[in-house]
């Protein structure tokens, strides 16, 4: 219902029954009658919203003030800090990543050279190399499969133990991140594997043998 100065105003129906209220014209005199002394605000519905610039032009010559809660949405300072808690977390996660590559590639590094010998002694002994190389990844990703599960166990622990610590980094990682952490996990692991494998085609197959002792 609409009501104007105490009158209510008799909706019309179009064709197809539709109940419409028409174009309503008010004068700038008019209006005054209709402002209350106290604090007051009107709603005015638009069917399109390319008016509503329009009709705030016109309220604010007539000195009023109007706004559109279209286009003035407040800013979502919640959101914003939840976008720039991910952005830092997926850093940090990605960093974290970064940084483990480093380290597992000089510690296993280390472990795979010094298996050399067995390698080599399984190469003269009529091994192939790619079934060499297949075996060097499958010891390397099964060290990762191991770690990766053990880092789990222990995220899980974690988690029962301090929920409230950690739930800050909970709430900023999604199912997604996990399956990328998963795939990152084994990618660095066949990373190291083609790296080492790749090292140990560069050097000469009786090079690298030695004797004890020698």
């Amino acid at each position: 219902e609409i009501w104007l100065n105490g009158t209510k105003m008799d909706p019309a129906y179009d064709s197809t029954g539709k109940m419409s209220y028409g174009t309503i014209n008010v004068s700038p005199a008019f209006f005054e009658t209709l402002v209350i002394a106290d604090d007051f605000q009107y709603t005015v519905n638009l069917k399109d919203s390319g008016d509503a610039n329009r009709l705030m032009s016109k309220l604010f010559d007539y000195g009023y003030y109007a706004f559109s809660p279209y286009f003035d949405q407040p800013m979502n300072f919640n959101a914003l800090l939840t976008t720039i808690n991910k952005l830092f977390s997926s850093i940090g996660v990605y960093l974290t990543i970064f940084v483990i590559y480093i380290i597992a590639y000089l510690v296993i590094r280390s472990i795979m050279l010094s298996k050399r010998h067995d390698y080599t002694i399984l190469r003269i002994v009529g091994m192939k190399h790619s079934e060499l190389k297949t075996i060097t990844k499958g010891e390397i990703l099964t060290v990762f499969f191991v770690a990766f599960v053990f880092i789990l166990l222990l995220f899980i622990a974690l988690v029962m133990v301090y929920p409230v610590t950690m739930a800050p980094i909970i709430d900023s990682l999604e199912f997604l991140d996990y399956l990328l952490l998963t795939a990152a996990t084994f990618a660095v692991g066949a990373l190291i594997a083609w790296r080492f494998n790749r090292l140990m085609t560069k050097k000469s197959l009786f090079m690298n043998l030695k004797v004890e002792g020698e």
